[in-house]
């Protein structure tokens, strides 16, 4: 790829962007400085972000962190089983006219925000968790038939607590796919709580501050798709996915371990991903470490495995292993 100087520049201005959000972060996200790079790599793609892990592990205090970083508006929906689609997109209230006349006006909900914290969004039912869709994908609400652009950018980061807690809803597969990636957090490490301990316990927790980026996503959004992909990583990518759905290819993984595999709406989120992870790296073509940094991430939520696969102990990690086909 050859690079213009202004594009030089905005790809030297992701990379610093990336620098100081991870360096300015560590103030309050210990040890999450790799789920913070894919937070970014998400933010610069225009997708959304499913966080999954049981509570406590800190999946709340990353959006917060990284709202008040990047000096983006931020609203947070905690989702309960009573929830609404209304209490979410908005709707409409009577505003007082006349006398003899009274009107509907619109009112935003809280996805009307650049970054939408949807806390543990399987506590609330389908018809609810369903409500997020439009918005998701078509970055708009539609209310009695008119429709309400959300502002740009505009990123869902939902939290997910593990499906085997009391009184949560799988999400239905048509909104995980909306997911650009999944992330799985874990119990920290002792050396990370101790610091997590030491953090807290000493109030040395700062506000975190920088510029506003809402001007710059676009352009930076602009860079990162004309960042090129070979040819010959991409058919390897299309083999990878296409063998992850039973009948998707004769390598027979999936036959045997798959009820379903992932769509072509997660190739171009994996597309789009890798070309951020470049941007973010300081590279000006996609490369397989690129990929392979994104790969299971984009994958794992839309991967759904069998009683076989259960019963020998195969994860969905081990499964992507088993079909992935990079060279």
């Amino acid at each position: 790829m050859s690079l213009q100087k202004s594009d030089r520049q905005l790809l030297a201005q992701i990379v610093e962007l990336a620098e100081k959000t991870v360096s300015e972060s560590r103030n309050s996200l210990i040890g999450l400085e790799q789920t913070v790079e894919d937070i970014l790599c998400v933010l610069l793609t225009g997708g959304h972000l499913l966080l999954i892990g049981l509570p406590g592990v800190g999946k709340t205090v990353i959006v917060k962190t990284l709202s008040s970083l990047w000096g983006m508006s931020f609203n947070r929906v905690q989702f309960t089983p009573d929830l609404m689609p209304g209490d979410i997109t908005g709707t409409e209230i009577i505003e007082a006219g006349t006398a003899t006349s009274k009107s509907l006006k619109f009112r935003p909900g809280p996805i009307f925000a650049n970054l939408v914290l949807a806390d543990e969004i399987n506590r609330a039912p389908p018809k609810t968790q369903s409500s997020l869709l439009e918005a998701m994908e078509e970055h708009q609400v539609t209310y009695a038939g008119v429709s309400h652009k959300l502002p740009d950018p505009f990123l869902v980061m939902a939290t997910q607590n593990p499906l085997e807690l009391e009184g949560t809803y799988p999400l239905p597969e048509a909104q995980l796919d909306r997911f650009s990636i999944s992330v799985q957090l874990a119990y920290p490490n002792r050396e990370d709580e101790l610091k997590i301990a030491r953090l807290e316990t000493s109030n040395s927790l700062k506000k975190i501050k920088f510029n506003r980026l809402e001007k710059a996503i676009p352009e930076f959004r602009s860079l990162v798709e004309k960042i090129p992909f070979p040819e010959s990583l991409l058919q390897d990518l299309v083999d990878s996915v296409r063998s992850t759905r039973p009948g998707g290819t004769k390598n027979g993984v999936a036959e045997k371990y798959a009820v379903y595999g992932a769509g072509p709406r997660a190739l171009r989120h994996i597309v789009a991903l890798s070309k951020a992870r470049a941007a973010i790296d300081g590279d000006i073509n996609v490369n397989s470490e690129h990929v392979l940094k994104v790969y299971t991430k984009a994958l794992q939520h839309r991967i759904q495995l069998n009683y076989a696969a259960r019963s020998e102990g195969l994860s969905v990690s081990d499964f992507l292993k088993e079909t992935l086909q990079l060279s």
